[in-house]
């Protein structure tokens, strides 16, 4: 396993030509925004309950947070675009070295369910596990875009 890990690490560097953080920064912006883009925003109309009151969907899309080294703060905040969390990784990948621990995590009480449980008609496979089946495909691309 270790041969083949060391294997596909070569493989990586040699594609990157030189450039890995920028394939690193470049493949963890992507990994960012699919899985925000991918983070269902709540739409009552089609629940089977009524919506609290005061409900306003895109909490969990909102709430995602970027850190580097460490687990970020929770950044828990209504923002159906998911701007605000694109612009949390974009500034922190953008101001950190590229080599290290990149973390892209949500705090939202019900991240786990809309995850694993199916919650939300819009994804039900969930958003990361199926942004990290992408993986591969993120980093040739990145690969590709980084070295024209």
């Amino acid at each position: 396993m270790a041969g083949r890990f060391t294997a596909d690490l070569r493989r990586f560097v040699a594609r990157a030509n030189g450039n890995a953080d920028a394939v690193v920064r470049k493949v963890v912006l992507d990994l960012g925004t699919a899985i925000i883009e991918r983070t269902p925003v709540g739409d009552p109309l089609t629940w089977k309950h009524p919506a609290p009151a005061g409900y306003a969907g895109g909490r969990a899309r909102g709430s995602w947070n970027y850190g580097f080294g460490n687990v970020p703060p929770p950044a828990q905040q209504v923002d159906e675009s998911g701007g605000a969390s694109m612009a949390r990784v974009v500034s922190g990948v953008a101001g950190n070295d590229a080599r290290g621990l990149h973390y892209i995590i949500n705090s939202v009480p019900y991240i786990r369910r809309l995850e694993y449980d199916a919650w939300s008609t819009q994804a039900p496979a969930g958003m990361v596990r199926i942004t990290i089946e992408e993986f591969q495909h993120f980093v040739e691309q990145a690969c590709r875009e980084v070295n024209r």
